[in-house]
């Protein structure tokens, strides 16, 4: 499928509905047990486990990488990584950020139920074969290329 078939193709997510689609779900943050391996899902310390899309309850929690949208941070306050908690919390201050102030704050939100709007959608990521050989001095950390799929949070819900 060439590239540019993406925007005029449906395609339909985890959550069973066209990637972009604005759903209502209940959640909660979790640690991620692969955090920092290449292996993984995902490489961030926190993902989201969905239990509720549309009303729909799921056989099992649905395990996701989220963002939350940069005009939601107020309402919802949480984040992928120890060092992004600890950054909104020293906002405006003085104090400096750190990921072991940050593993503190995220303790409060993990397990705490989050009703809230979101859609799915997704990005190329990571480095392409052969990157090593053709650029050393580039290599990261990196999954690979690959289609890497998440969530947007976009404002709190009321049930």
């Amino acid at each position: 499928m060439p590239v540019s078939a993406l925007s005029t193709t449906t395609i339909i997510g985890d959550f069973g509905l066209p990637v972009g689609t604005v759903a209502r779900i209940r959640c909660h943050l979790v640690a991620n047990p692969d955090a920092g391996k290449k292996t993984g899902r995902s490489m961030a310390p926190y993902m989201l486990a969905v239990s509720v899309i549309n009303d729909r309850r799921l056989d099992s929690p649905l395990m996701v990488d989220f963002k939350v949208s940069s005009q939601s941070q107020s309402s919802i306050p949480i984040f992928q990584s120890p060092l992004q908690f600890s950054q909104a919390e020293v906002a405006g201050t003085k104090t400096k950020p750190s990921i072991e102030a940050g593993k503190q704050i995220a303790r409060q939100w993990l397990g705490r139920q989050i009703d809230c709007l979101a859609y799915e959608t997704g990005a190329f990521a990571g480095h392409p074969r052969y990157t090593k050989e053709l650029a050393p001095r580039t290599m990261t950390a990196s999954q690979g290329f690959h289609f890497h799929r998440y969530i947007v949070l976009i404002d709190r819900s009321d049930w």
